[in-house]
């Protein structure tokens, strides 16, 4: 297994918790707790890299609510400014945490999909399909 070092140094950096703001608000744009943090967003930004980076940073409180589909079970969400940091950090540790999957994991990836695992399926089934000229596998 390699080590993987200064993690923290790419993950505490203005144009990563810019990408981690583009993909927190994807589908999300016009919330207003979006719309609140885009109103400031390079200040936003810049206090959350010097938070990180002074080790002052503390996730907010909660927000709870009930889900009705397709039972009566409470969700739990971070607030849009945690929300931004966690996808910061989800992309500095997503390509080393995804080298650990095995190659056939096909949900676990943005790339592949159910298709995929479809695609993968009929070939192992086309290799174990017996030969009609030969009798074996």
């Amino acid at each position: 297994m390699e080590k993987h070092r200064h993690i923290f140094e790419q993950f505490a950096t203005f144009d990563n918790m810019y990408d981690g703001y583009l993909l927190a608000r994807k589908h999300k744009r016009y919330q207003d707790c979006v719309l609140e943090y885009t109103n400031l967003l390079e200040d936003n930004l810049i206090d959350a890299v010097n938070r990180l980076q002074w080790h002052e940073y503390q996730t907010g409180p909660l927000h709870q609510f009930y889900e009705y589909y397709p039972k009566k079970r409470i969700i739990s969400s971070l607030p849009f400014y945690d929300r931004v940091v966690n996808c910061a950090a989800y992309n500095v540790t997503w390509p080393i945490y995804s080298k650990s999957f095995m190659s056939t994991a096909m949900a676990a990836f943005r790339a592949k999909d159910l298709y995929g695992a479809q695609t993968r399926y009929r070939a192992g089934c086309e290799r174990l399909r017996p030969n009609p000229a030969t009798g074996t596998l």
